[in-house]
Formats: C-alpha cells, structure tokens, sequence
C-alpha cells in the first residue's frame, strides 16, 4: 500500500474504530465469545470492507456494519456447523462393533428400518468407494477404536451426498433405536 493509502486507511479507521468496539461488544454480549477475538476479526472485515466498498452502495459505515456483523455472524454459523457435525449424542451404534456375527441377521435387521436408515447401516457395514477404507480406520485408530470417526466420516459422505442434517439425525437415531430394541 501506499503511503497515501495508508493515511486513508488509518483516518478511516480511525472514524469507524469505536463503531467496531460496538458491535464486537454486543455481538459478544449476545452470542459469547472472546471479545478481543472478535475485535481482531472486525478489523480483519474492516480491511476487507474497505478494499471492496464502492460508494455506490450507499455510506461506508453502514455497508461496514453489515459486513462486519454479517462476517461475525457467519463465523458463528461455521463453529456451529462444525460442532453440530463433531458432536456425537451418546449413540448406540457403537454398539455395533461389539456385537458378533451370530447375535443379529442383517435382512431381519434392515426388514423393520426406513430406507434412510437402511443406507445408514449399509454404509455402517461396507464403506463405499467414496469414502476411502483406510482413511476411516486410521481415523478410527486415532480415536483409540472408537466408531465415532467412522460415523462423522460417514455423516460427511451423506452431507456431500445432498442430505440435510436432520435427515442424517433421524436415520442414525432410527437405527440407534433398532439396536438397542
């Protein structure tokens, strides 16, 4: 940059800095979060906002005010998305690895189960070529044997697959619900 864009920046940014310091501060009071983080990301949306603002779409501070409350709030969204995705609720398909061969008949199984969940054991018992076998189960040795790799694998090959995540909840509930029957 310039040393002419640079003094540009700097007086903008000192114009709009306390507006930032504001919606950092209620955007933390509503939503949490470690406010000098939040800071740090409003002048990273700053920098960014002022490189794309044309002056066309109206003042300055209120475009920077939508960027900056809109890039905190899809942040949010993402750490959400992300926790939805790893959190596991206490699920009995980790069962499935303890049970042997002789104790349940797969048809029987799957006789009783929507066609989601059907998919969901499917995938459960043989990985398809999209998901690739070894990467799975060296997730699942990371996990020190535990399945939960395996599912968040699986959960992100639906996703990919064009399936809501409530409709992924809902078929690993099923079968969670079929085995413990």
């Amino acid at each position: 940059m310039s040393a002419l864009a640079t003094m540009a920046v700097e007086t903008t940014y000192g114009d709009v800095e306390k507006m930032i310091f504001k919606i950092c501060h209620k955007f933390r009071r509503r939503y949490g979060g470690d406010f000098n983080e939040l800071v740090a990301r409003g002048n990273e949306l700053f920098m960014r906002s002022y490189r794309k603002y044309n002056p066309e779409d109206g003042s300055f501070t209120t475009y920077l005010w939508l960027r900056v409350w809109g890039g905190l709030m899809d942040d949010l969204r993402g750490k959400l998305r992300k926790e939805r995705r790893l959190t596991e609720v206490n699920h009995p398909l980790e069962n499935v690895a303890q049970l042997e061969p002789s104790d349940w008949d797969v048809p029987t199984f799957l006789k009783g189960l929507s066609g989601d969940a059907k998919v969901v054991v499917m995938l459960t018992l043989t990985a398809p070529k999209d998901i690739p076998h070894a990467m799975m189960m060296k997730s699942v040795e990371r996990c020190n044997g535990k399945p939960s790799a395996y599912r968040t694998h699986i959960k992100e090959y639906l996703l990919d697959m064009g399936w809501t995540f409530g409709r992924i909840t809902e078929s690993f509930k099923e079968v969670g619900q079929a085995l413990t029957q």
